[in-house]
Order: C-alpha cells, then sequence, then structure tokens
C-alpha cells in the first residue's frame, strides 16, 4: 500500500510541473551574480548577493538617456514562503510578489493585488543567460534577456 501511495505522488508532483516546494531560497540559488542587458542607449543590470539561508540582496539598474533607476530587491523566506520584495522611488513600501513556482531553472512570483506587474518569471535559460518575464494578467508586458557578468 505504501509503494503504491509513494508511486501515485510521485506522478503527482511530475503533473504539476512544481518539482519543488518552493519553501527555500536554495530552490533560486542560481539567481546569484551579476545579469546584465545592453542595448542601443539602455543597460539594464540585476545583481543578487546571499546575505543568510533566508535573504538574498539585489540591485536592478537601468540606464540610459533619460537617466539611472534602481529599485533594491530582496528574496526572503518567511515561515516557509518565499517572497520576492521590490522598493522603488515610486512607492512608499516595497512590493510583495509570492514565488508561486519553481523549478531547478525558473521561478515565477506573483502579486494579483498590484497593479503592474502583477507576475515576475525568471527563466535560467543557459548556465549565462538569464531571461526575466514581467507581466500583468492580460500577459502583457515586457522581457529582457540577461547575460552573466563576470
Amino acid at each position: 500500500m505504501n509503494k503504491i501511495f509513494a508511486a501515485a505522488l510521485l506522478v503527482g508532483s511530475l503533473a504539476s510541473g512544481n518539482t519543488y516546494a518552493c519553501s527555500s531560497l536554495e530552490q533560486v540559488n542560481w539567481l546569484l551574480g551579476s545579469w546584465q542587458q545592453k542595448q542601443e542607449s539602455r543597460v539594464t543590470t540585476e545583481t543578487w548577493n546571499r546575505v543568510s539561508n533566508d535573504t538574498f540582496e539585489g540591485i536592478g539598474s537601468v540606464s540610459s538617456a533619460k537617466g539611472i533607476f534602481n529599485e533594491t530587491l530582496r528574496l526572503v523566506n518567511m515561515s516557509g514562503e518565499v517572497f520576492y520584495l521590490a522598493k522603488t522611488l515610486g512607492n512608499a513600501l516595497p512590493i510583495a510578489f509570492l514565488l508561486q513556482e519553481c523549478s531547478a531553472n525558473s521561478a515565477v512570483f506573483v502579486n494579483p493585488n498590484h497593479d503592474f506587474p502583477q507576475k515576475i518569471e525568471y527563466r535560467l535559460s543557459s548556465s549565462n543567460t538569464l531571461e526575466v518575464f514581467v507581466s500583468a494578467s492580460n500577459n502583457k508586458g515586457f522581457k529582457l534577456t540577461l547575460t552573466a557578468v563576470n
């Protein structure tokens, strides 16, 4: 009977596509490091550092002819749930997104109550390429393709 239960549990977890419980920062440690996208007149950079087993700190910046935009980022494990916190100049408080899905190379953070974005998805498409999809519930948004910086 236990073998049947274990097999059913394994099949159920594989069918869901969610291979991890998403309850630890270990599942997203592939985000650590510096990532950058250079376009004609704009440079986007995102850097993540491990502060502890429960906290990663990040900085996101966009430099263009219009100036520099910075945001302070955090990934925190709170009571077994992982949250992405983004603090920008336009908001008095950080905006929180819950880690809803994760795998060995992807993480999806959501906040359906936020105006934009409502979903932030990171995908490690190769060892040195990180894709970031930022969108609303109608799937409108933008994509960044960042490259690892040594």
